[in-house]
């Protein structure tokens, strides 16, 4: 991975609060470039780096890049809650690399409640885990924990009573049950959802790429994220000011 910060990219994408109609947060995604291979996106490199040491250094970068955004859109008096960025478990895991992480945030003077940890829900499956203590443990610092494919087909409901998260992204597969499903489908993703908010937790969906979409999931969720809203751009290119398209 030599020239590994030359081949990558920060992108952000505005978090919508859907009550509210006003931008309060930006959705990460890094982009890696490849000489041959062209625009690598997310879907398609972390089924590789995941499980290598390579997700490593692309959330060290992550974060450094993460924090020099933070800075550059403090000093444009850009006000928002949070940014968010993917946390591999091979991160979680390692001790050694969350003390640093946490030095580096201390260093950069940004509390740790302005970052949301996106992590896979079926990482937290297990609560006696290290990985579900070193979330937890995070989290109680004041990191907001994002929960990513929450709701899944398989996803055993009743585990996110005790699960150390507080943003809830739905899984395509509810999404699906509330946009195109059939009267059960819709009433079972109901509850689920109401289930979830009774427990204080947010309803993100980072999937709205239409007016259709957004119409659909208007009751359901309280942030939004997609096309419809705007699309990604480089985090220098953000714009001081966010015109709604709702």
């Amino acid at each position: 991975m030599q020239s590994f910060q030359r081949k990558i990219e920060l992108y952000a994408a505005p978090i919508i609060s859907i009550k509210d109609k006003d931008r309060i947060a930006f959705q990460s995604q890094v982009r890696i470039i490849d000489e041959k291979l062209g625009v690598l996106m997310p879907e398609t490199y972390l089924p590789v780096t995941d499980v290598t040491k390579q997700s490593q250094r692309l959330f060290d970068w992550t974060l450094e890049e993460t924090i020099f955004a933070i800075h550059n859109l403090n000093r444009r008096k850009v006000k928002f809650d949070f940014f968010s960025l993917y946390m591999p478990r091979k991160v979680i895991d390692d001790d050694n690399f969350i003390n640093k992480m946490l030095t580096d945030i201390e260093s950069s003077n940004i509390p740790y409640n302005k970052f949301a940890l996106e992590v896979y829900s079926d990482l937290l499956f297990d609560k006696n885990s290290k990985t579900f203590k070193n979330i937890e443990a995070l989290r109680e610092k004041g990191f907001k924990i994002l929960l990513l494919h929450y709701a899944s087909e398989n996803f055993p409901i009743s585990k996110i009573s005790y699960m150390p998260a507080d943003i809830l992204c739905l899984d395509e597969f509810l999404i699906s049950c509330i946009t195109s499903g059939d009267s059960n489908e819709y009433n079972n993703a109901q509850s689920v959802i109401d289930m979830s908010k009774n427990l204080g937790k947010t309803i993100y969906c980072k999937q709205v790429d239409s007016s259709q979409i957004y119409e659909s999931l208007y009751d359901f969720i309280d942030f939004g994220c997609g096309s419809y809203f705007g699309n990604y751009v480089k985090h220098r290119y953000i714009r001081l000011r966010w015109f709604p398209k709702i």
